[in-house]
């Protein structure tokens, strides 16, 4: 929408600045206001700064129409948000002020949907295989991984930690190596056409 009014931007101009536009209408009020926000010298500009910020936006919503987004992808792609409202702020098209207020908006929007899920699907994910998650996060999803149960039936005690904990690494290792080699299997992974799970 906001790119159709941008390319109208001219017939929008000559359309609110016709003799007929406010005068010989009952929404005088109403048609005022569009008079005031087309004619003022920010509309352009404004319209920019909106295509700007919603531009990232738009296009993780388009990438999240599939279903076949693993969750993973969930965390970084809200994380590199703030790396996209930095690039638009370093074009000066919004302010150090308002690249903070989006960074902050993104970071909310985020804790709001979040579950401890996303951190452990990126922690296996072997594209990710948890890059970038600061020790003490790593460490806590470590302790949820191990303490989770296996099944309904099978008691948690040290034995079945110590053998998760095993798995765990022994599957760190491998998708690391896998991802280090680029390997077959990590590029048709990469590619999409082999899923994660």
């Amino acid at each position: 929408m906001c790119q159709t009014l941008l390319e109208s931007e001219r017939h929008l101009h000559v359309i609110v600045t016709a003799r007929n536009f406010v005068q010989g209408t009952t929404q005088k009020s109403e048609r005022s206001k569009i008079k005031e926000i087309v004619m003022d010298d920010m509309f352009v500009n404004n319209l920019r700064k909106a295509l700007a910020i919603l531009a990232p936006i738009d296009a993780l919503i388009v990438k999240y129409e599939s279903d076949k987004v693993p969750i993973s992808e969930v965390m970084p792609n809200f994380h590199n948000l703030s790396e996209e409202y930095k690039k638009v702020m370093s074009s000066n098209i919004i302010t150090r002020q308002e690249f903070e207020y989006l960074v902050v908006l993104a970071q909310r929007h985020f804790q709001f949907m979040y579950g401890v899920a996303h951190d452990l699907l990126y922690l296996f994910d072997p594209q990710h295989i948890g890059d970038g998650l600061p020790a003490d996060s790593r460490s806590s999803l470590e302790e949820v991984l191990i303490n989770s149960h296996v099944d309904d039936v099978m008691p948690i005690d040290n034995d079945c930690k110590e053998k998760l904990y095993i798995q765990f690494t022994v599957y760190f290792i491998s998708a690391t190596k896998e991802r280090q080699a680029n390997s077959f299997h990590y590029q048709m992974l990469s590619k999409g056409s082999k899923t994660v799970l």
